[in-house]
């Protein structure tokens, strides 16, 4: 007889309590990696050895400041200054070629012909005066300085005549009233004219002065108008280039003749000759004179 367990095998099961519930196992951790130990610190000096009986430790000395700093170093020098450049050079000798030959040419003309050349062509006159300018910056004494100071010795009430003034400088510098005359006018106190005929009264200055401006062939009627303009006792101060004389005493003694007394006679420097004159009462008159020798300035 068959016996079917089914039935009682399903009531055993109901009754059997449930089995525990097994826990999830956890999902491996990440392994950090460890932080490198520090390295262990140095070693501690060994100890100083004893000393011997009797002596002491010495104190460790302080460290030495540190050197003090150098001073700046000063900004570098400029450079040097160029060379005149080949047109430079060009140039000057130019406009020095060109001043020689208009300083030639003014000296073996007279004045009459100056004066219509320099009205026609004034940028004439400026080349002239360019050069000259150049040329007197090298000369260790400028003749107007002279004059200057000799003024500076004189009444302030004198009224004065430059003849050949240039650009007036001594108007400038001096304290006296000064009549500027020049063949063009490159001042405003510069009144244009030829020496020969100054637009003046008769005896209308104290001093006329000659600055390195004999200069016409036809220089004589520059001192015949000078005499005219002077005051009698009137003074005439000439300071010409040295080499222009062939025979000084000569030369004053026709001035002499013209109604001129040498009363100072200057030939300190080796440039130049200062000469002062007093218009004298003598009526006479010479209307030919030694011929000074023209200027001629050397090619450099």
């Amino acid at each position: 007889m068959s016996v079917d367990f089914t039935g009682y095998f399903l009531a055993a099961a109901a009754r059997r309590p449930p089995p525990p519930q097994s826990a999830p196992t956890p999902a491996p951790k990440k392994r950090r990696r460890q932080a490198a130990a520090p390295a262990a610190a140095p070693a501690a000096s060994a100890a100083p050895p004893p000393l011997p009986a009797g002596k002491k430790r010495q104190k460790p000395r302080p460290l030495a400041a540190p050197p003090p700093a150098p001073p700046p170093a000063p900004p570098p020098a400029a450079a040097p200054r160029r060379k005149r450049s080949v047109q430079q050079r060009l140039e000057a000798q130019l406009a020095g070629g060109r001043f020689r030959f208009i300083n030639e040419w003014l000296y073996t003309r007279p004045s009459r012909e100056a004066a219509r050349l320099f009205a026609a062509q004034p940028e004439l006159y400026h080349a002239y005066h360019d050069g000259f300018r150049s040329q007197s910056a090298r000369w260790p004494v400028n003749p107007v300085d002279r004059i200057a100071g000799w003024l500076g010795g004189r009444p302030s009430v004198w009224v004065v005549g430059d003849m050949g003034c240039g650009d007036a400088q001594l108007a400038r510098i001096v304290r006296q009233e000064v009549h500027s005359f020049d063949l063009v006018a490159c001042d405003e106190r510069v009144v244009a004219c030829d020496i020969a005929h100054v637009p003046l009264p008769s005896a209308s200055l104290d001093a006329v002065v000659f600055s390195l401006s004999l200069m016409g062939s036809n220089y004589v009627e520059f001192l015949l108008e000078a005499r005219r303009l002077l005051r009698p006792k009137g003074v005439l101060k000439v300071a010409e280039v040295a080499s222009r004389f062939e025979d000084i005493d000569e030369w004053i003694q026709q001035l002499d003749a013209m109604g001129f007394r040498l009363t100072e006679r200057d030939e300190s420097n080796s440039h130049f000759v200062l000469l002062e004159f007093v218009r004298t009462s003598s009526n006479a008159v010479l209307n030919q004179i030694v011929p000074l020798k023209p200027c001629i300035y050397k090619r450099r």
